[in-house]
């Protein structure tokens, strides 16, 4: 895989050791190109969607590669990072069949399917114009969304008129506008904000399943523990009505099995009612989730058990999550940390050193491999082959 060294290198390496060396911003020294909304309107019409819809990396790099050649666009890449929080609190919910029946009373089919069906998400990325104005378009022409979902307590706040349904011709009850809003799914452009939005629906309507499959384990054990207390009492009368010391003893015996069931009942409930409050369950009916924006992956990685999601913003020539950890550490860290792609980079390689080292991976150019990759995201053998052609004919190849 192609990088460029950055010839600032030098003079990194001379910098007084007072000054705090943290990893280069992607964005740094690029200058995206502006253009107005009519013509992006036409770059959105003219973007394939010949695609397999495998990988967002690919498909992102095969739709800035042609911005870039076919009207000279230069475009970013916006990136949405999900963190092991939301991996594992959300996207891994169980065993899929298991989910499905505890969840069948509990919440709508379209949240159920959804909890059953899921797969983990490291990241997602899109291109990202921007207008003459200023504004940032996400071209994400793959995905349907959710766009301007109001949270619960906004629809809440909206009248009667606001909330009737035309299709079905009756006012809907705000949990009802609520959740239709949440799958009301649309293929367009989006400003940042819609597009994250989009992208983290999916983990709000898990943490409702979540929420449902933590109260029910919280409401099987708490039962469990009632029933043991009122076996308690049940001994604790037959003690007071008798006479016999051998049944007082078998009596206490039985107590002292029941609340030793209690502890261990207990020690099954607490970590779960942690759980639950850390998750926001005890004092939210909903959440909203928000994606943090960060100059760095490596701002991603020190805070994955902290925050659902980041989002990060990188010239049209970084691929993917690999790239930006390239030139957030250098190559030095991940041969030491022996990182395998999946997951951040842990603490102890987030040095001054693999920031300097980081500076040696700068993408400046298209890189022809990363292209020829991409282009396996075409459907047909036939576009695949063209636009290979092409990209051995663009770098004389």
């Amino acid at each position: 895989m192609k990088k460029l060294i950055l010839p600032a290198i030098l003079a990194w390496s001379t910098m007084s050791l007072a000054q705090e060396v943290t990893p280069l911003h992607p964005m740094e020294n690029y200058t995206p190109s502006t253009h107005s909304d009519q013509e992006i309107a036409g770059f959105w019409n003219s973007m394939t969607t010949e695609l397999k819809d495998k990988d967002c990396y690919k498909r992102a790099h095969i739709w800035s590669y042609w911005l870039y050649r076919s009207y000279n666009v230069y475009s970013t890449k916006i990136f949405i990072h999900y963190t092991q929080r939301f991996n594992d609190e959300l996207d891994e919910l169980g065993d899929a069949d298991d989910i499905s029946s505890r969840l069948r009373d509990n919440v709508d089919e379209r949240t159920r399917n959804m909890a059953r069906r899921n797969k983990t998400w490291d990241y997602h990325v899109a291109p990202m114009v921007r207008t003459h104005d200023g504004r940032e378009i996400v071209l994400d022409k793959s995905l349907v969304l959710a766009h301007n979902v109001p949270t619960l307590e906004e629809v809440r706040q909206l009248s009667d008129m606001e909330r009737y349904d035309e299709r079905s011709r009756r006012i809907l009850s705000p949990e009802e506008y609520f959740e239709n809003a949440r799958w009301n799914l649309q293929k367009r452009p989006a400003t940042p904000e819609e597009w994250l939005e989009g992208l983290t629906v999916r983990g709000e309507i898990l943490w409702d399943a979540r929420k449902v499959l933590i109260e029910q384990d919280i409401a099987e054990l708490s039962n469990e523990i009632a029933e043991k207390r009122a076996e308690i009492a049940d001994y604790e009368n037959r003690i007071r009505a008798t006479d016999s010391d051998g049944r007082i003893r078998r009596y206490q015996r039985s107590i002292a099995d029941r609340r030793e069931d209690i502890s261990e009942l207990q020690r099954e409930l607490n970590p779960i009612l942690e759980k639950y409050e850390s998750l926001g369950m005890a004092d939210n009916e909903k959440i909203d989730i928000k994606c943090k924006k960060v100059d760095s992956i490596a701002d991603v990685d020190k805070n994955h058990e902290t925050e659902w999601c980041y989002v990060t913003e990188a010239p049209m020539y970084y691929w993917n999550e690999i790239d930006l950890r390239y030139l957030a550490y250098g190559n030095e860290a991940y041969r030491q940390s022996g990182w395998r792609y999946i997951g951040p980079i842990p603490p102890e390689y987030h040095t001054e050193a693999a920031y300097l080292d980081g500076r040696n991976y700068v993408q400046s150019t298209w890189d022809p491999e990363e292209l020829e990759i991409s282009a396996g995201e075409f459907k047909s053998n036939s576009l695949r082959a063209y636009w290979r052609d092409l990209i051995d004919e663009d770098f004389d190849l």
